[in-house]
């Protein structure tokens, strides 16, 4: 018996990660300055980097930013009281020089309107000049904000392009967001491997939303096979139900005026003789998509196809039998 191809229905649970990132800075401040501020003496630090800074030094300049800012989690928090505005200032000065991580920083900063004012466009500018130069986490954040049309208009396809980007370079929550697309059919063809694969990667880095992906997609792939299995079954039971009364010849019901097959009363009546494995196969169909209708429709049509194949047939109903 010929079935209709549907997915399975299962409940899903399927996550993005959230903008959260883990800039790795290019360089520590200097051996100097850390050793003064692990003895207690930051301002002494914070002098040194000044120094530097105020000469145009990018390094000295991204660290000062660095030092300033408490909101992001890279954030080094020496100054104290703590000052993302200054932290802000910094990264900016470091990135007009187009140092990378500082452009990230600062985007992140405008993303959520720390030392700044929130702004996503600007967000959205300065995390594009550090993704551009590949900064992985840049590229992750920009991606995110193409997937949700946050200060750029919402683009499944420029969202892929930048997970994947940051994914290749071993960004735990790209890998994941990237799967969720798979999963999803976002930006790309549906594909639960090329998902699995994805979830697979961010999983090994301890990323807890592709574990749970990880795990939800390989119970719905037991649960299909399952299903697969057993819907197979039943309808294998369905089909020989019927051809083993169609075989007698009594449920060739004939129109009286045409004297030809009349389908509908036969089938009908064929339904009702193998009304348990009809039932058996209908409950399986409406599992797997929903659409109880459409699962009556088809079981009918199907027992219809075998009746007008066995009614021309008729001659040597054994033989059709054997087919």
């Amino acid at each position: 018996m010929k079935r209709k191809t549907a997915a399975l229905l299962t409940t899903t649970l399927i996550l993005f990660s959230m903008p959260f990132t883990s800039f790795s800075m290019e360089a520590m401040p200097d051996e100097e300055a850390i050793d003064a501020c692990k003895k207690g003496d930051c301002v002494r630090a914070l002098e040194s980097l000044h120094e530097a800074a105020g000469q145009g030094n990018v390094i000295a300049q991204r660290n000062l930013g660095l030092a300033y800012c408490w909101s992001l989690p890279y954030c080094y928090k020496w100054g104290k009281p703590k000052n993302d505005i200054q932290a802000a200032e910094w990264f900016r000065r470091a990135g007009g020089q187009g140092d990378s991580a500082s452009q990230a920083a600062l985007g992140e900063l405008y993303y959520y309107g720390d030392g700044v004012s929130k702004d996503h466009t600007q967000a959205a500018e300065w995390l594009s000049k550090a993704a551009q130069q590949g900064n992985r986490d840049a590229q992750y954040l920009l991606g995110f904000m193409y997937d949700k049309g946050q200060g750029v208009p919402q683009d499944s396809k420029q969202a892929e392009q930048w997970y994947r980007k940051a994914a290749e370079q071993g960004s735990a929550a790209a890998q994941n967001n990237l799967g969720a697309m798979y999963y999803k059919g976002q930006g790309v063809t549906k594909n639960h491997v090329q998902a699995l694969e994805w979830f697979r990667k961010a999983a090994e880095q301890g990323n807890t939303q592709a574990k749970n992906s990880l795990n939800t997609l390989k119970f719905e792939q037991t649960q299909k096979a399952a299903s697969q299995d057993n819907s197979d079954s039943i309808e294998s039971a369905v089909a020989t139900c019927i051809e083993d009364h169609i075989v007698t010849g009594q449920y060739f019901l004939i129109d009286s005026r045409a004297g030809t097959l009349n389908l509908k009363t036969s089938s009908l009546k064929l339904n009702v003789a193998c009304q348990n494995e009809m039932a058996a196969w209908i409950n399986a169909c409406e599992y797997q998509t929903g659409n109880s209708q459409g699962c009556v429709r088809t079981s009918m049509a199907n027992t219809q196809m075998l009746l007008r194949d066995a009614w021309n047939h008729r001659g040597n109903l054994k033989k059709w039998r054997a087919r």
